[in-house]
Parts: C-alpha cells; structure tokens; sequence
C-alpha cells in the first residue's frame, strides 16, 4: 500500500525552494503589546483593589467622627441647657460636659487620623513607577536609532 516515493523525495530542491512560513508582521507586534497590556491592567486591577481598600478606610474615619462630632455637639448642647437652668455646684450637667468634652476629642482625634491618611495615601503608586520606567525606557530606545 505503499504509494512510492513522494514528489520532494524525487526532486529535493523542491523543499529547498520552499520559505518557511512567514508570521505577519502585525501579529509579531501584536503579541509583545497584548502581554504588555495584560500586564498592566493586572497591576491596574491590583492597585484598584488597594485604593478601594485605603477609601473605605477613610470613609469609615469620616463617619466615626460624624457620630463622635454628633453625639459630642448633642452632648455639649444638653450640658449648655442644663448650665443655664442650673447655674450652681456639680451635678449632673458637667458630668455631661466632660462626656461631651470627651466625644469632641475623639472627633478631633478621627480627623486627625483622616487627615493624615490623607496625606500619606499613595495611590497607584506601583502604576506610576512603573510608567516612570516605561518612560526613561523608551527615551534610551529613541536615541538609539
């Protein structure tokens, strides 16, 4: 069942002749800039998840001092109203001052910590470095040429 000798067995400059397939030029340049992509939409994605996490932080400080500045300033206005009726000797309208006093404090504290978050938050830190370096890199391959 053997059907002979094949036509490049016969004639070897056949093969010879024969170019290797050739990749499109559009798809040699395709794939470097896909994996790039990829590469920066994880590391995108990645800093997304960061940035979410250090704004629920914040969000969740600028309430905890919303209810401490709340209850302080309701705390504060009882102990004003009691002042006012009272006017004389300890009793139970400065023990609500110095609640309040204390609630204030906390206020001041969380704004604070807010603050400072704010502050020292570096978002997309790793994107922006890495486009640093994407930068400096593709200023040495256009003085090369």
């Amino acid at each position: 069942m053997n059907p002979g000798p094949s036509e490049n067995a016969i004639h070897p400059q056949a093969d010879a002749a024969e170019a290797p397939p050739q990749v499109p030029m559009a798809h040699r340049l395709a794939i470097p800039a896909l994996k790039y992509l990829e590469g920066r939409s994880l590391l995108l994605r990645i800093e997304t998840q960061e940035a979410l996490m250090q704004s629920f932080s914040l969000v969740s400080w600028l309430g905890l001092g919303a209810v401490a500045a709340f209850g302080g300033w309701l705390l504060l206005t009882t102990a004003l109203v009691g002042a006012l009726s009272a006017s004389v000797g300890w009793s139970w309208v400065e023990a609500v001052a110095v609640v309040g006093g204390v609630h204030i404090l906390f206020a001041v504290a969380a704004a604070l910590v807010m603050w400072q978050r704010l502050a020292t938050a570096r978002w997309f830190s790793d994107s922006l470095n890495e486009l640093k370096k994407d930068r400096a890199w593709l200023k040495t391959q256009t003085t090369k040429n």
